[in-house]
């Protein structure tokens, strides 16, 4: 199983990087605005929020390894008619393939969770989970690295190779129920009105949903703009950088902040990164230095990669059952999110200097932690209800 989610994490971080560093190579490619990149990316993950429903309905009638290999595969059609230029789509198909392609990573990652929840228990658990989620930031430097050094071309086509080779291990080594014979039907793992009603029971679900979001969203708003901004910061103040070193700040949050990955997922250590966060971007409102922005932007990136596992393993703790629903229903109300406000940021904001984006940033890390406090707070609430119930 563990090779199968290296393989989704691969997947899944080198699509949005691709479309995020390559964004005008693919433009060019396949004859589309650039700017309706970032409207891809969105539509993508609004895909995957309803895959991630939907994938409840497919674990109930097929086994695990069938629904992994088929989702992989298809995710390998897609890079074909996506990168590789076989069809020549107009921009609403394109749109079109972006949804489908996120409705297939939807289905893909929540049955990696519904496998782990079923299957795995305790430590095993929790190193799976981990691997999963904090992976999907620790794979971004790998796609860092591959921006430096290596083109656009190179990339998507090794790329393609990475879901054919997680279709044929999904098959081959995820686990399945046990088959049961006779007119005895397996027990339903989940439908619609049983998402709402957890939805609607455990409020800090959404509220921890949003706050993924933000964070998430500050990390790709960073990547998408730091190249431009930087070139832009080298013509005022008359600086020249060799071009592998421009391209190597480009991607310094990404590779610097995934580091982040190998901290200890407490509220301590979340906690520091707050503090240092507000400490270097208000140092930097005298200094103004191209370094102090470098530390700021790459601490602003490293903080989902804290956030996100610490808050998974609070709501994971106090589950006592259906662990797995809880997990994708939160991440799935994230996708929503995440879209929404990729949508609403990408259209509406355009950063002119590196100050305007680090001031953009610091006002939504203040909503993320927010949403965090407030979701905390509810959580508590329903650790006291329990006590009190007890």
């Amino acid at each position: 199983m563990i090779f199968v989610n290296i393989c989704y994490i691969i997947m899944a971080v080198g699509v949005s990087k691709i479309l995020t560093f390559y964004s005008w190579e693919f433009a060019l490619l396949v004859n589309i605005p650039q700017p309706s990149i970032n409207v891809g990316l969105s539509l993508g993950s609004m895909g995957g929020m309803c895959g991630k429903f939907f994938c409840s309905y497919l674990i109930d009638r097929f086994n695990y390894n069938k629904i992994l290999s088929l989702t992989f595969f298809l995710t390998a059609g897609c890079f074909i008619v996506e990168f590789m230029k076989v069809y020549p789509f107009s921009l609403y198909e394109f749109y079109l393939l972006r949804i489908f392609q996120g409705f297939v990573a939807g289905i893909i990652y929540s049955t990696i969770l519904a496998n782990l929840g079923e299957f795995y228990r305790d430590d095993d658990y929790k190193k799976l989970i981990t691997i999963l989620t904090g992976g999907l930031g620790l794979a971004g430097p790998f796609f860092g690295f591959l921006y430096i050094y290596f083109s656009f071309h190179t990339i998507i086509y090794s790329m393609f190779f990475i879901p054919i080779i997680g279709g044929i291990a999904a098959y081959f080594t995820v686990r399945n129920r046990p088959q049961i014979t006779g007119t005895t039907r397996p027990q339903k793992t989940g439908n619609l009105k049983k998402y709402l009603l957890i939805i609607l029971r455990e409020k800090y679900l959404t509220i921890f949903a949003m706050s993924f979001a933000l964070s998430l969203i500050n990390s790709l708003l960073i990547l998408s703009n730091i190249n431009r901004l930087f070139l832009l910061y080298m013509q005022i103040q008359k600086i020249y950088f060799p071009p592998m070193l421009v391209r190597f700040f480009s991607v310094s949050p990404l590779l610097l902040g995934s580091l982040s990955f190998f901290l200890k997922k407490t509220y301590r250590n979340l906690l520091y990164m707050l503090i240092s966060i507000g400490v270097v971007y208000g140092g930097n409102l005298f200094l103004e230095n191209i370094f102090l922005y470098m530390i700021f932007l790459t601490l602003c990136y490293s903080l989902h990669l804290i956030l996100i596992p610490h808050v998974s393993y609070l709501i994971l703790s106090r589950a006592v059952e259906n662990k797995d629903y809880y997990s994708y229903i939160t991440h799935a109300i994230r996708s929503f999110f995440s879209a929404l406000l990729a949508w609403i940021f990408f259209k509406n904001f355009y950063f002119t200097d590196l100050r305007a984006l680090s001031t953009f940033c610091i006002k939504v890390n203040i909503l993320t932690v927010f949403f965090y406090y407030l979701g905390k707070y509810y959580l508590n609430q329903k650790k006291e209800n329990q006590h009190l119930e007890k």
